[in-house]
């Protein structure tokens, strides 16, 4: 169904042209909407609550890609990106400590070389531990520097209003699993 909707969209927006003349095309990324809409939007089957946060990436949400970092960019790739022309992203954190060594950053190279030669369009991703995020959220004059990957831009963690903060935090708390994943993988 998400596949047939996934066309559907770019087929019906294709056949329409803006003032230059240029076909219209979707964009999958939430920018800052996906805070402000999370909190009109009713509980989901995937376990998200009312008020929390929609997912602001074409990636699952937070905590609920369950199989892992390759799983969940190989599920992104089963979608043709060159239907998204407007913009495409897929949103996940990295446990700070597997780019603390060339082996672990070779292995986030070489993963994100095998995302983007299978087709994929945008990755982004946060290095920062959830105790750094939490304490930014008890100590903001302390933390105004922190910036973080929101969706589709940077911006300074304390800025963000709390349903987004909490979803960034959920990206960093699934990231040991992503970490684990990601070294017996690659």
């Amino acid at each position: 169904m998400v596949r047939w909707l996934y066309t559907t969209v770019a087929e019906e927006l294709g056949r329409h042209r803006n003032i230059f003349g240029c076909p219209y095309a979707p964009c999958y990324f939430g920018e800052m909407q996906y805070g402000p809409q999370g909190e009109m939007t009713a509980a989901t089957p995937d376990g998200r609550r009312f008020g929390e946060a929609v997912t602001p990436s074409f990636g699952g949400d937070q905590g609920r890609d369950r199989e892992g970092l390759t799983a969940l960019l190989h599920s992104a790739v089963s979608f043709d990106h060159t239907l998204a022309s407007g913009g495409l992203t897929v949103n996940a954190a990295l446990d700070p400590t597997l780019l603390a060594t060339p082996e672990g950053t070779d292995k986030v190279i070489d993963l994100l070389l095998a995302y983007f030669f299978m087709g994929g369009m945008q990755a982004q991703f946060n290095g920062v531990s959830p105790a750094q995020l939490r304490a930014a959220q008890q100590d903001p004059d302390r933390h105004r520097g922190l910036l973080v990957r929101v969706a589709g831009f940077s911006g300074y963690f304390i800025q963000q209003i709390p349903a987004i903060q909490e979803q960034i935090i959920r990206r960093a708390e699934n990231a040991g699993y992503l970490h684990d994943d990601l070294l017996e993988s690659c």
